[in-house]
């Protein structure tokens, strides 16, 4: 059982199918499109709880903090 399951994590993990052209650039790509989704949705997390009045301006940052 145990020799089964090793077999199975190496076959999903270590000897995975995929093309050979993969490069640097398409871990480069998918970490930029993460980073770019990360700023999205804080952006907007950020978006909705700003508040314009100056004296909330900074008890608003420092929720965030």
């Amino acid at each position: 059982m145990k020799l089964y399951f090793v077999l199975l994590m190496k076959s999903h993990f270590q000897s995975y199918p995929c093309p050979l052209q993969i490069n640097s650039f398409w871990n480069l790509g998918f970490l930029l499109g993460i980073t770019i989704i990360l700023q999205i949705i804080t952006g907007i997390f950020l978006g909705l709880h700003y508040t314009s009045d100056l004296n909330s301006a900074y008890s608003s940052l420092f929720f965030f903090i």
